[in-house]
């Protein structure tokens, strides 16, 4: 196995894994978390392996999603999905101690399952280094700081890509970091790399012919593309933020349309963009930090069109509600 270092934002992730394709799939997702940040990492040791399936399912008392269950052990966590990859992990004052194994016939979509499991481990990682991990983007323009929410598929890359294109900086597109630090939220990146449609093409034709690029996971069209394609200077590390976005996809609209959201909804919202774990202190921790940064988020509610982003000014009113 060969072994190799990555930093993933808060993180010092140490991978061992086979040169094929388990192993393939791991470092390159790894490799997307670009961001350099300051100092040492909290410590992740991850072994993979190709093995044998897990020997029996995990029950999801921990954590349970369609196709990952996790259950809390008595020294870390232990997770199975349903091709039969599975993990565990044990935790300690010097970090977290990780073995991930796969079935040798694993490949597609079983291999995005081992992919899966990466996540649990740095999500767990992120989360017992004090930071709330967020599916969410986020742009700067150095005194504002949005977060940009929707549902799978609302267009948050594409979005946050548009905004970046008018002179905005971005954080990230789809995952985000967040804690407070005394009485002040604060929200970090962990990679600057959009997930876009090959359709993008047609309003930002810079970007060339995305379908030239790889496939990136079995359940999406889209590519990852590094934000610097956009503008070499459109990317952040670290912001106080200000405001949400919600967006709302509107195939019908001819122009985008900005509403206020009440504080109840900027909270629902916010609540939204992460997972909260059946752990009674983790979860405390989870909901207050989110609970406390909501209340002092402005909120507003985006009705963007299909073909919104022909217009180059289409964005103009949601600068004008943040500004």
């Amino acid at each position: 196995m060969a072994g190799s270092a990555y930093g993933c934002g808060p993180l010092d992730v140490r991978l061992e894994a086979p040169d094929a394709p388990l192993g393939t799939r791991l470092k390159d997702a790894l490799a997307l978390y670009d961001v350099a940040w300051e100092g040492p990492g909290h410590r992740v040791q991850l072994v993979a392996e190709v093995g044998t399936p897990a020997a029996s399912p995990a029950a999801g008392r921990f954590l349970s999603l369609a196709r990952m269950m996790v259950d809390a052990t008595t020294t870390g966590l232990r997770a199975t999905t349903v091709s039969g990859a599975w993990a565990e992990g044990c935790f300690d004052d010097s970090g977290e101690h990780w073995l991930l194994s796969a079935p040798v016939e694993l490949s597609g979509t079983d291999l995005g399952e081992a992919e899966h499991l990466l996540t649990l481990v740095l999500t767990t990682g992120w989360r017992r280094s004090g930071w709330v991990p967020m599916h969410s983007g986020a742009v700067t323009d150095g005194e504002r700081c949005a977060l940009v929410c929707a549902g799978s598929g609302g267009g948050k890359s594409t979005f946050t890509a548009a905004l970046v294109r008018r002179g905005w900086r971005t954080l990230g597109d789809d995952k985000l970091l967040l804690r407070r630090v005394g009485a002040e939220p604060e929200v970090a990146a962990v990679l600057h790399t959009f997930n876009l449609d090959p359709r993008s093409t047609e309003w930002w034709p810079e970007l060339g012919d995305l379908r030239r690029l790889p496939v990136y996971s079995t359940w999406t069209d889209k590519r990852r593309v590094p934000a610097s394609a956009l503008r070499a200077d459109g990317v952040a590390t670290v912001a106080r933020p200000t405001d949400l976005l919600l967006l709302e996809p509107h195939a019908d609209a001819t122009e985008t349309r900005v509403e206020p959201l009440t504080r109840e909804a900027v909270l629902s919202c916010l609540m939204h963009q992460t997972v909260v774990p059946d752990d009674r202190d983790l979860a405390r921790h989870i909901m207050g930090t989110v609970v406390r940064v909501a209340r002092g988020l402005n909120g507003w509610r985006v009705y963007v069109g299909r073909d919104a982003y022909r217009d180059p000014e289409s964005l103009a009113p949601v600068e004008a509600a943040l500004r």
